[in-house]
């Protein structure tokens, strides 16, 4: 029973960039909110991650730099966080999330006068999920410090092919994924970076 169990272990890559649009929308955001982060792994929490079968690989492993160099070089959209993975099977739900954060600790004023509320700029979590399908599920907030301040939210859970680029988006935020099978006698899906 083990060696079959073995046969079907599968290791999964996701390289992941979340990014900003910097245009004016006309959609009004909610109050100032903080994401669920119950259960979350930080991404310094060695031993958690060890545990959850989910390696973070190095920022030169990254692979979607053409579509990083993009986003950086317009004016409509700042990239804010890269980040790539390897993650071993998957579970079907409720598996392991990274806690991702990006941007200014805004120090924000309760609207009830119960004082300054701490929040990041960007901050959500995302998670892999291996059911009959891939899926990917991303819970992202944005928080303005205007006046009023306001947050936006990306939730979304979306289904993956494994290696195609994917987007998800909001009307401050966006995704930009790509997932593909990882491991021994595989050949690297990371895109070659263009000169």
């Amino acid at each position: 029973m083990l060696a079959s169990t073995c046969a079907h272990a599968e290791t999964w890559r996701v390289d992941l960039i979340v990014f900003r649009f910097l245009g004016g929308i006309d959609e009004r955001g909610r109050l100032p909110q903080a994401p669920g982060l119950a259960g979350a792994i930080e991404l310094d929490n060695a031993s958690a991650l060890s545990a959850a079968g989910i390696t973070v690989l190095p920022d030169a492993d990254f692979g979607l730099n053409d579509q990083w160099s993009k986003l950086k070089s317009s004016p409509q959209f700042k990239p804010l966080i890269r980040i790539a993975w390897t993650q071993n099977d998957p579970p079907v739900e409720n598996g392991p999330r990274l806690h991702l954060m990006a941007g200014s600790k805004l120090k924000i004023r309760d609207e009830q006068g119960l004082g300054e509320r701490e929040f990041q700029e960007v901050d959500g979590t995302v998670a892999l999920h291996l059911g009959r399908f891939l899926h990917l599920d991303a819970a992202m907030i944005f928080t303005s410090p205007g006046e009023p301040a306001q947050s936006w939210m990306l939730s979304e859970s979306r289904k993956m092919r494994s290696e195609e680029l994917h987007h998800l988006d909001s009307p401050r935020l966006g995704l930009i994924t790509k997932v593909s099978k990882w491991g021994p006698g595989l050949t690297s899906t990371v895109p070659a970076a263009t000169p």
